[in-house]
């Protein structure tokens, strides 16, 4: 795939060789004094046990000893035998006895560090036509009402992670064509504010006897399917946005185009290439088809479609492959929202949190890590702490370092 919400502490790692976890003050030195004992002349001067100072550059390193309290930055002073007067120095940390360098006297106060989440975009196109009515599996629900609850489902759990967005079709309302074979215009656009508020959940929603808002998910009386029609406006709705996220165009429909203008495969193979060319996934589920009939029997429109670049087809004979098949598509969008876009800062004093927990980096069943390449940098999130991400809101989210 190509591209696509943690407080930031100020908890660094010191040095390449130091594995200890240290939550840092609010004044952080970046390349200060180690865990260096009293009266150690290190590389760059002395650390005194209890403040921990480090003086300049210019000394020799010296013996270990106890470890001291951390302490603020101090004037050079002279090293013990072995070495010679330094710099001014920064402030080092209070540890164990060990023998390590001096700072540079520069300091870092520790911030947080602007963001950027990468969110997928993914449009879902749903047929309402009359056929999808039909019983589907055996609890009572119809075709069109299973995906409705799947859909509801998994919008809600992933709100936080995709920009979800919807569209429908046959349309309710006269289009100007004989067999009303259109698709509902105002489809709803792909955002964060559309994944977690009202409108999709209303327009999957059917109440027989409510308002019109609760109403709007029934099935329709016409039993036309325009297809090519349908990934026709999905492409422009999908281009309209002007996030440059990853993208996904779902269709969920129970058979090939049927209308009057769309009596052949044409319009739809056509659409499918263009939203392949512009690097957008498309993935067409197939409910309720027989399974013991082949599908370039019962819709070989279909099957044609599942022969494209860029075209996954789902074959959903029975409730749980319908379930199974979009979860799995849903959760490859997700997955985008582990990629964080940063802005400049030290590499080495990065730390990330999620909900007030700290996600650490490269532990075995998860952490981070950073994504070489590009101007800007960037963390991959991983495994158990992906999920994390994936259930966060953008305001949990936090990144703490020292920026350039």
């Amino acid at each position: 795939m190509r591209r696509g919400a943690v407080v930031l502490a100020g908890v660094v790692a010191v040095g390449a060789a130091c594995t200890e976890h240290l939550l840092l003050p609010a004044a952080y030195h970046a390349d200060g004094g180690s865990d260096t004992p009293a009266n150690l002349a290190g590389t760059g001067g002395k650390v005194t046990g209890t403040g921990g100072r480090v003086a300049g550059t210019g000394g020799a390193v010296g013996a270990a000893g106890a470890g001291g309290t951390s302490g603020a930055g101090a004037a050079g002073g002279t090293a013990p035998a072995g070495g010679t007067s330094g710099q001014d120095g920064r402030g080092g940390f209070g540890g164990g006895p060990k023998t390590g360098g001096g700072g540079r006297g520069v300091t870092c106060q520790v911030q947080k560090i602007m963001k950027s989440t990468q969110r997928a975009e993914l449009l879902f196109s749903l047929g309402k036509n009359a056929s999808m009515g039909t019983k589907f599996g055996d609890v009572g629900g119809t075709r069109l009402s299973v995906v409705q609850q799947t859909l509801q489902a998994l919008i809600e759990d992933n709100q936080y992670a995709v920009s979800f967005g919807y569209q429908e079709f046959p349309s309710a309302t006269s289009c100007g064509m004989a067999d009303g074979c259109c698709v509902k215009p105002d489809p709803i656009l792909p955002s964060p504010s559309n994944s977690q508020g009202r409108a999709i959940p209303q327009a999957l929603s059917c109440m027989p006897g409510m308002p019109p808002f609760a109403t709007a998910g029934c099935v329709s009386q016409l039993d036309t399917r325009p297809i090519g029609t349908a990934l026709e406006n999905a492409a422009s709705t999908i281009f309209n946005t002007t996030d440059f996220s990853d993208r996904y165009v779902v269709l969920i429909v129970d058979g090939d185009p049927n209308c009057v203008a769309e009596q052949s495969c044409d319009k739809a193979i056509s659409q499918l290439r263009t939203l392949g060319l512009n690097h957008v996934q498309t993935h067409v589920v197939a409910v309720g088809l027989p399974a013991a009939v082949p599908m370039t029997q019962t819709a070989p429109c279909l099957a044609n479609i599942a022969l494209q670049a860029n075209t996954n087809l789902v074959m959903a004979t029975v409730p749980m492959e319908l379930e199974q098949g979009l979860a799995s598509i849903v959760s490859e969008a997700a997955s985008s929202s582990c990629l964080l876009r940063l802005a400049p800062a030290d590499p080495n004093t990065i730390s990330l949190f999620v909900q007030g927990q700290e996600v650490r980096r490269d532990t075995p069943n998860g952490g981070w890590d950073f994504v070489p390449g590009g101007p800007l940098p960037k963390i991959q999130v991983k495994g158990v702490s992906c999920s994390l991400i994936q259930k966060a809101q953008d305001r949990d989210i936090e990144v703490f370092g020292c920026p350039f």
